[in-house]
């Protein structure tokens, strides 16, 4: 391991991150008290990109790479408003796909992204059910009360979600086939 790399690793592990991956590059959301912003590196954490950066009242708390359709998807606030996000790898184009000034209240506490089905999974905290949403955005659907949901994610192939249940402290599956 490059001393860069292991540098790297100590900053990045004293702050809450999420981290995403594809084949070849790295994207790593980093937040605490003070700064956040989204990194895109190489796999060894060589040429970094700081793709958004800090500033007030920016949060960025989860990502996920959609390699298939070339596009990165973040839970986010953006200009005080919250939601789910989707840019360009590069980060161009950053846009909202689902958002709290456009109706949908409730604070989404995980998500996942069906790169087949370009959908997005969710969990919502006010009712702790899973959502799903059009990757495109659109009205997000129900797909199962639960009321101690709290992550989600998606095996595309074979078409199954996984979500956690805090209640019974378990990993439970559902089947979200194409006619769902």
């Amino acid at each position: 391991m490059s001393a860069r790399l292991a540098v790297f690793l100590a900053v990045v592990a004293t702050l809450s991150t999420t981290v995403a991956s594809r084949a070849d590059k790295l994207y790593v959301t980093e937040f605490s008290d003070a700064a956040s912003r989204v990194l895109r590196m190489n796999l060894d954490g060589s040429m970094q990109e700081e793709l958004f950066a800090s500033l007030s009242p920016r949060v960025a708390s989860g990502i996920a790479v959609d390699s298939r359709n070339a596009k990165l998807y973040l839970l986010a606030i953006f200009g005080g408003v919250d939601g789910i996000y989707q840019s360009n790898l590069d980060g161009s184009a950053l846009r909202p796909v689902l958002a709290d000034d456009a109706g949908f209240n409730e604070f989404i506490s995980d998500f996942d992204v069906d790169t087949r089905k370009e959908t997005i999974y969710f969990v919502g905290d006010l009712f702790g059910s899973i959502y799903r949403v059009d990757a495109s955005g659109g009205v997000p659907d129900v797909i199962h009360l639960a009321a101690d949901a709290v992550g989600v994610a998606v095996d595309s192939k074979r078409e199954q979600l996984y979500w956690i249940d805090a209640r019974a402290g378990a990993v439970l599956l559902l089947t979200v086939t194409r006619e769902d």
